[in-house]
């Protein structure tokens, strides 16, 4: 069996994979698509949790706060949980934010 060797790093919200097979893998739409998705959620549940920690506030603080419950909040963060806008509304307002919407052009 040969062994691969991937090496991950994530900086400012990006995702470099270093292996072969992944690079091959994200040649299919379907899958690079799915990537993406998963990605975009990982950003917006770093992003809650890097102002959770700035406003020192923990999860069971701030879901009162948000008026959600705590597992909720965990999961978000852990990238188990699709976040709603609404949700994501009402956890930046308990962080003392606006949350603001942009869109790109699709390169």
């Amino acid at each position: 069996m040969k062994k691969i060797k991937e090496k991950t790093t994530i900086q400012t919200g990006q995702v470099f994979f270093e292996s072969e097979m992944v690079k091959k893998s994200l040649s299919n739409p379907d899958f690079k698509k799915g990537v993406e998705e998963e990605l975009f959620m990982l950003e917006i549940a770093e992003s809650l949790s890097i102002l959770r920690h700035k406003a020192k506030l923990t999860q069971r603080a701030l879901a009162k706060k948000a008026n959600i419950k705590q597992q909720e909040i965990c999961d978000i963060e852990n990238g188990q949980r699709n976040i709603t806008a609404r949700t994501i509304s009402r956890i930046a307002k308990s962080l003392g934010y606006k949350p603001e919407i942009s869109f790109r052009h699709a390169s």
